[in-house]
């Protein structure tokens, strides 16, 4: 009676009882979870599991391995040993023959994988692209619409690319006070 069950449990009900939780799920069986180790040294790995499962994953299915184990009144208990969180189907045991390995030297994809002509590849437009996008990103962090950042970033991408240097971006000046008003009020 002590071999490990699997059971992808609809919880229904969720009580707290001091030493553990007792699931119940749809079908009417109850579920103990332990909060600690028998020697009181470390919490279970269920508890570890459940407690940072919303409503201890009250109207949740989760994917229960547990143990049967006879109690006092002639019945059966049983208690959770694994939960595996947001499984939605029983594990399924695959030979090792049919896994898929990955090793740390495969190339899982990169520009060396591009099937185009690599010598007309302009690499100087792919990254002023990437720099424009990169300063689009924090201006719009800041509130800037599409349609003011858009050319303040292009400017930007520009001299982070060295094809015309900053100080023709403003004319000589400073940064205008419109593109970062919160750095302008922090210096006052």
């Amino acid at each position: 009676m002590n071999d490990q069950k699997q059971e992808l449990a609809s919880i229904s009900s969720v009580e707290d009882v001091g030493w553990g939780i007792k699931l119940k799920n749809d079908k009417g069986m109850i579920f103990n979870v332990s909060k600690m180790l028998k020697d009181q040294s470390a919490e279970t790995k269920a508890w570890q599991v459940l407690k940072k499962l919303p409503g201890y994953g009250m109207g949740t299915q989760q994917n229960l391995q547990y143990v049967e184990t006879p109690n006092s009144q002639g019945g059966t208990s049983r208690y959770v040993r694994m939960i595996i969180a947001g499984q939605s189907a029983p594990k399924v045991s695959v030979s090792p023959k049919y896994q898929k390995t990955f090793t740390p030297n495969q190339s899982i994809g990169s520009s060396t994988n591009f099937k185009g002509n690599k010598e007309n590849v302009d690499w100087d437009k792919i990254s002023w692209g990437k720099c424009k996008h990169a300063f689009l990103v924090e201006l719009m962090k800041i509130g800037t619409t599409l349609e003011q950042a858009e050319p303040i970033a292009e400017n930007w991408a520009d001299a982070s690319m060295r094809k015309s240097p900053l100080k023709e971006i403003f004319g000589g000046e400073p940064m205008p006070e419109e593109i970062f008003p919160e750095t302008y009020n922090e210096q006052a």
